[in-house]
């Protein structure tokens, strides 16, 4: 274990050496939730010694596993460990027994930056999430192996039992059935949706059981309305936390467009804007572009970008504030902001009047100074 672990870090410096921004982890879900805290802190340390950014997805957002609060404290613990720069990917607090904690993970990161710690993180400004269903509700032990294993083990009576069951657990955990549906089955496009208690209920069985069933067809895509929207704006109101998607690239026509996938992928940078600087009035316009502009940048090492200044890639977004909209839904999901006007790419215009303009005029992003 020793020589593989030394393996990895010779890797993760060379890839840090021919241009990687960074070093990240997920360990929320397998096969990242297996490592332990210390080979993590170990495998930070090239990145922390160039001085470079380490993000992670926590081993928790809610009740399960670690838990979240403990999740949070070893992110920390990395940067105090290493001197890392640490970027706790997309903040929340998910699942009511958490609902009203956001506050204390605000808290936490000021308290870590008091004793000298570089520690901020990014949000998605959506009380609902999305991801996989076995990736996020299975027990991580029934997925050592990867897909094949799982299904070997769920051909297992007693096994499937304790599967469907602690699969059952943790989708109270994060909300509940109802608050769960699909949003990507390929097998039948008629199920997604539709909430993993419909089908339970459509199909006689358990949400645990159902939720096998489903597995057993396909991989399943689902969204989960686990967070609750106090906690989000908290979190949307710190000056630590950067705006995310979190999404993936779509496009509203073509095979991109075939899932009911979360609008986060449209609508995050409109919805911000929108809802929780103009609309809410959490921050100010000023605040929501730095959150959304300067501040990832800065996280990133960019040295050149993220602002208006002199020197400075001219990478600008014209608009005016009033007519942003996030038309994405989550019953529509498929639908591109409206009121961004003008988009420049290192000087060029890559949209005009609201119309791409065909160029691309983007560069691959190797060393703070491109």
């Amino acid at each position: 274990i020793s020589e593989e672990l030394d393996r990895m870090v010779a890797l993760i410096a060379e890839s840090l050496d021919a241009g990687a921004m960074g070093f990240s982890t997920g360990l929320f879900y397998a096969p990242g939730s297996y490592s332990l805290p210390e080979e993590v802190i170990t495998l930070a340390q090239p990145a922390a010694d160039r001085g470079l950014i380490y993000s992670t997805h926590t081993r928790s957002n809610g009740s399960d596993s670690s838990g979240l609060l403990p999740a949070h404290a070893e992110a920390i613990e990395v940067g105090r460990r290493t001197g890392v720069r640490v970027q706790i990917s997309h903040v929340k607090a998910v699942g009511s027994k958490m609902w009203g904690r956001a506050g204390e993970l605000i808290e936490n990161m000021h308290r870590a930056r008091v004793d000298g710690l570089d520690v901020t993180g990014d949000q998605y400004p959506y009380s609902q999430s999305s991801g996989s269903l076995s990736m996020s509700m299975f027990p991580r032990w029934a997925q050592v192996g990867g897909r094949s294993a799982t299904l070997d083990r769920i051909n297992d009576a007693d096994q499937r039992q304790r599967v469907a069951a602690e699969t059952e657990q943790a989708i109270n955990n994060f909300g509940g059935p109802d608050r769960l549906r699909l949003t990507s089955f390929t097998p039948d496009r008629s199920l997604e949706g539709t909430s993993i208690a419909d089908i339970a209920d459509s199909w006689d069985t358990t949400v645990g059981e159902a939720a096998l069933r489903l597995f057993e067809q396909s991989e399943v895509g689902i969204r989960n309305h686990s967070m609750s929207d106090e906690d989000v704006d908290v979190i949307a109101s710190s000056e630590l936390i950067a705006v995310a998607s979190d999404g993936n690239s779509l496009r509203d026509e073509g095979p991109l467009s075939s899932d009911q996938t979360h609008p986060r992928s449209y609508g995050t940078n409109a919805r911000f804007i929108e809802t929780m600087a103009l609309g809410k009035g959490l921050v100010s316009i000023e605040e929501a572009v730095r959150k959304m502009s300067g501040l990832p940048a800065q996280r990133m090492g960019l040295e050149r970008r993220g602002r208006i200044a002199p020197g400075f890639f001219a990478d600008l977004v014209i608009f005016n504030p009033d007519d942003v909209r996030e038309n994405a839904t989550f019953e529509d999901p498929h639908r591109y902001t409206t009121g961004i006007d003008h988009v420049l790419v290192n000087g060029s215009f890559a949209m005009r009047d609201g119309t791409p303009t065909g160029a691309n005029p983007g560069r691959v992003i190797r060393d703070k100074q491109s």
